[in-house]
């Protein structure tokens, strides 16, 4: 699972490239928290432990450029059938699930972390 420094700094890269237009920005910022918070939990509920462990480990993780992108959609997929923000639009959470997915997808390469990819994002 994501550290606690992990959700917030993702959180606030969701905070920065996505408005909320109900809330204001440290608001904005707490809900962004809770919703990542939300989303690893049902992450962790689908991947193995030994496959989502492979954020944090470097030289350890997908190779293969295509098993990269098919994992990016089923987890997609996955986790917006399980996962529901009740007080945005349909579109917006799918951004959401989609950018949290490609940083947690990205993680998974061999030779990445997730500390290194949330710095580049």
């Amino acid at each position: 699972m994501l550290t606690e420094e992990q959700i917030s700094r993702l959180a606030q890269k969701l905070n920065d490239r996505i408005n909320l237009p109900i809330v204001g920005e440290g608001l904005e910022l707490m809900l962004f928290k809770k919703i990542v918070r939300q989303m690893d939990k049902k992450i962790h509920d689908i991947l193995p432990d030994e496959l989502y462990q492979l954020i944090n480990l470097l030289g350890q993780g997908f190779a293969e450029e295509e098993d990269l992108e098919e994992t990016k959609a089923r987890l997609v997929h996955a986790l917006n059938n399980l996962f529901d923000i009740p007080f945005i639009k349909e579109e917006r959470e799918q951004e959401i699930i989609v950018f949290f997915i490609n940083i947690i997808v990205e993680a998974l390469r061999r030779n990445k972390t997730m500390d290194e990819v949330l710095e580049h994002t």
